[in-house]
């Protein structure tokens, strides 16, 4: 599932933990800004994601959610001409976020 994020939430750290813990809860943390390497990479060795928040007008990349059997179930698309510009993705349990290219990101972990 993907959340639609506006402006003013993002740009405001306080808000923006509290959406978080709105759509997740309170055992969740929101990881410092990380932009990708421009290859392929999943996050959550050392940590459960549990979502990503995505500034989706970012570098070229994109942002994907995988089911077990790499079913993909969520793909944001990103780069500096995306008209939206920010986003949450859930992770549910069982499933795993890749991160293609080089979109800026914040890992939502347990």
């Amino acid at each position: 599932m993907v959340q639609h994020i506006s402006e003013t939430v993002a740009k405001d750290e306080g808000r923006l933990k509290q959406e978080v813990q709105r759509l997740f809860d309170d055992q969740t943390k929101l990881l410092d800004e990380t932009q990708g390497t421009g290859s392929y990479y999943v996050p959550g060795v050392h940590y459960t994601v549990c979502g990503v928040f995505v500034i989706v007008q970012s570098g070229y990349g994109a942002v994907r959610v995988l089911g077990k059997d790499q079913t993909l179930h969520e793909n944001v698309i990103t780069s500096p001409n995306e008209k939206e510009q920010y986003c949450i993705i859930m992770v549910e349990p069982g499933q795993e976020c890749g991160i293609l290219g080089k979109p800026s990101y914040r890992l939502i972990i347990r």
